[in-house]
């Protein structure tokens, strides 16, 4: 009997323990510092274009690339990436109006942020094309 009480007594002070530090774990929040993201971590690519249709392409590695995925012509498109793969992408965006078209290229991370490292806004001439690398990481 007094075994069993003994083994209650402990177990409640294991509750409470484990109670105390999840909410002092939740009350801290999460680190201001920024975690370099994991290797399956996704990021996102951004590509807008204002008054007009882009035509874009993404390879997987600016100067040697090995995959190439083609983008359909849109005012906005948004195309997932591995974030540890945002510094060797390649991006080229073709303007298909034959207008000044105003092109921004923006890098998130897999919570939304931005990290800072995108491009533009570059205006482009009429059939005009552009390319661009990044230094995110």
């Amino acid at each position: 009997m007094k075994q069993k009480h003994l083994s209650r007594v402990r177990y409640g002070w294991l509750a409470l323990v484990a109670v105390l530090s999840l909410g002092i774990m939740l009350a801290a929040g999460p680190g201001e510092a920024q975690t370099p993201p994991g290797p399956r971590t996704l990021c996102t690519l951004h590509i807008t274009a204002i008054e007009g249709n882009l035509l874009s392409i993404v390879t997987n590695d600016a100067a040697k690339f090995t995959i190439a995925v083609l983008v359909s012509p849109a005012e906005s498109a948004t195309v997932p990436v591995r974030c540890l793969d945002v510094d060797e992408l390649g991006v080229a965006v073709a303007n298909q109006e034959g207008t000044l078209v105003t092109v921004e290229v923006k890098v998130l991370d897999n919570q939304g942020v931005d990290l800072g490292c995108g491009k533009g806004p570059h205006t482009l001439q009429g059939h005009g094309a552009r390319g661009f690398i990044f230094n995110c990481f």
